[in-house]
């Protein structure tokens, strides 16, 4: 933060708006969202005549970080701007109902894209990829697939917003974060039909795939992936694994071998708590680091 603030006030929760409320304290003291819309610089250039996602997260950060009525201890106010247009962010979110805090999210992240390239076409997925949404959480992930026969490699890359991690067989973020960069081995049984057909060699053989990060994020989003399909029951369940995670994380283990990485250590600044045994219910709060560097939990109000 380039200047010390008080921390912020609570969100109401006038109807069953903790996942939204949550999400927005997140990304309220997320250090370069918030300085960069601080500056009200958005707003000033902004040609959207509906709802504009970044205005209305403009708006909201202003009010939280700099209007004195919100700074006073115990405040709570309205997310009126995104209540309102929650129709606007997502057409299958309703209010009253039990959301997922980080599909909604992933919405915001789609509006905030959306209003950065309005009025500029199609455009280049570099492109694309150069907006200030992108510039914060942005990175790129590697998908590669390695013959075990004639020793060819082929990738893909993909970029990410978040970084969603499974907790199988994983009580700490690093261990799911190894888990997610492990090898996974195609074609290992004796089943021609199940091999995989090499298109170097021209033969049906074993391959490993890994997922590795080629580009890491200014800020990195890690979503654990709590909620699961339980198969043999046929519904939805909560993976209540108790997870640890450090406050410094460092990232250069999970970094594809061919990248050379220089910023790879973490800070944690905000935590996205779901409180409660199932998908249908239960409750969203979060903890947040302040500009003053004090941790706080914000519960709506």
């Amino acid at each position: 933060w380039k200047i010390s603030r008080r921390i912020g006030p609570g969100l109401l929760n006038g109807m069953n708006t903790c996942f939204l409320n949550s999400v927005l304290q997140c990304l309220t003291y997320t250090p370069p969202l918030a300085q960069y819309l601080l500056t009200k610089s958005h707003r000033s250039t902004c040609k959207i005549t509906s709802f504009c996602a970044l205005c209305a997260m403009e708006v909201h950060i202003n009010r939280c970080l700099c209007d004195p009525k919100s700074l006073v201890k115990g405040a709570a106010i309205h997310p009126k701007y995104f209540t309102s247009s929650l129709k606007a962010l997502s057409k299958t979110m309703r209010l009253g109902e039990q959301e997922d805090a980080n599909e909604f999210l992933m919405f915001l992240f789609a509006a905030f894209q959306k209003s950065s390239t309005y009025g500029l076409g199609k455009l280049d997925p570099k492109v694309e990829e150069s907006t200030m949404i992108h510039q914060i959480f942005g990175g790129r992930m590697q998908s590669q697939l390695r013959c075990y026969n004639c020793k060819a490699t082929s990738s893909n890359f993909e970029a990410f917003l978040d970084l969603s991690i499974d907790l199988h067989k994983a009580d700490t973020i690093e261990q799911a974060l190894q888990n997610f960069i492990k090898v996974d081995i195609i074609g290992g049984g004796k089943d021609s039909e199940n091999k995989y057909m090499c298109s170097s060699c021209k033969q049906r053989v074993t391959a490993g795939k890994q997922m590795t990060l080629c580009e890491l994020p200014m800020m990195l989003n890690i979503h654990l992936k709590r909620f699961t399909f339980d198969m043999q029951r046929g519904y939805m369940r909560k993976v209540t694994t108790d997870v640890k995670y450090p406050e410094v994380l460092d990232m250069a283990p999970y970094v594809s071998k061919e990248k050379h990485c220089q910023k790879a250590i973490y800070r944690l600044y905000a935590v996205l708590v779901h409180f409660g045994g199932g998908c249908s219910s239960g409750h969203y709060y979060a903890y947040v680091k302040s500009p003053e560097g004090k941790w706080y939990r914000m519960d709506d109000e």
